[in-house]
């Protein structure tokens, strides 16, 4: 789990040319006057456009950059858009705080955790537009801003959520709730990109993991792929249509209530305590252990303390409570 703020350092020259270069390899048509640009062309693409375009870079400067995120649509305008951002990095290279960069913070692999996402957001927000305290999951961010006279609409920047909000905490649909809320609040300041276990929680909530449809996927396992399709045959109205999506949907609810019970009696209901003895351990031992020994009982007792998502649904995490 990470958060940065590109501004004043290295990072924001790397930014800045990653977002240029793709700008570039996204691809725009080239105007007739750059069909035969040379690398001074290339390097100030202003003097390869009309004089009343390159007039408009100045002008409109401070707006292009504050929309520097975005790439614009429109060849010309990016154009100007790329120009803009070059010459804010050149003052940046030769005197660094000078620039006029966009500001860009990235939160990414929250998993489920709202408490941690909150305190990122908390610290996010405080650069971008001034808030103070601690954010609650719980209430509109949007709320919480107004509180303090502010809005995630003025932000001075833009903020990228990155993927994996859900999956292995406890609190992802709070966490996926906090992100439609930004994303709705500031369509053009809050970004969010799906992540593999967004995406499988997604095609779970659709049905796609579920084998209610010809062509699911059984990944080689071949006895319950038989067994499926006996039933497809001997029941074909659990299969095919969105009353049968509802029928596997109900099963899947009776598999997750039977784990739960699972979970609740598996070594008489003192999983968790027993696992709390193993990390104690853990927290005393670990480092005169090496690598092998570690991973061994990181992965029997669920405790991943060399990573930011320390306590995953796995081992005798995942086995008990």
């Amino acid at each position: 789990m990470f958060s940065y703020i590109f501004k004043k350092n290295l990072f924001v020259k790397a930014t800045a040319w990653i977002i240029i270069a793709s700008f570039v390899l996204t691809g725009f048509p080239a105007p007739a006057c750059c069909a035969s640009a040379n690398t001074d062309t290339l390097r100030n693409p202003a003097a390869a456009m009309s004089p009343a375009a390159a007039n408009n870079i100045g002008s409109s400067l401070q707006n292009k950059l504050s929309i520097a995120f975005l790439a614009q649509e429109i060849p010309v305008e990016r154009i100007s858009q790329i120009a803009a951002l070059q010459e804010e990095i050149d003052k940046e290279i030769t005197n660094p705080g000078t620039g006029a960069l966009p500001r860009i913070a990235i939160i990414s692999d929250y998993h489920g955790d709202a408490v941690k996402f909150a305190k990122l957001l908390s610290d996010i927000l405080n650069q971008l537009c001034g808030f103070k305290g601690k954010l609650n999951s719980k209430i509109s961010i949007e709320k919480q801003l107004k509180a303090q006279g502010l809005s995630l609409k003025d932000i001075n920047g833009a903020i990228y959520l990155n993927g994996d909000l859900l999956d292995r905490g406890r609190c992802g649909i709070e966490c996926f709730l906090v992100v439609k809320e930004m994303m709705e609040v500031a369509p053009d300041k809050v970004f969010y990109v799906t992540g593999n276990h967004d995406f499988w929680a997604f095609g779970n909530l659709s049905g796609i993991h579920l084998p209610w449809y010809k062509g699911f996927n059984f990944y080689g396992d071949k006895e319950a792929e038989n067994l499926i399709e006996e039933k497809r045959y001997e029941a074909p109205e659990i299969f095919d249509t969105q009353k049968a999506f509802l029928w596997w949907t109900g099963r899947l609810a009776e598999y997750n209530a039977d784990q739960a019970k699972f979970q609740n009696d598996f070594l008489g209901g003192k999983a968790g305590e027993l696992r709390d003895k193993f990390i104690a351990y853990y927290k005393k031992y670990n480092t005169t252990w090496n690598k092998e020994q570690l991973d061994a009982m990181e992965d029997f007792i669920g405790h991943f303390a060399r990573i930011d998502v320390p306590d995953p649904y796995v081992g005798l995490n995942g086995m008990g409570k």
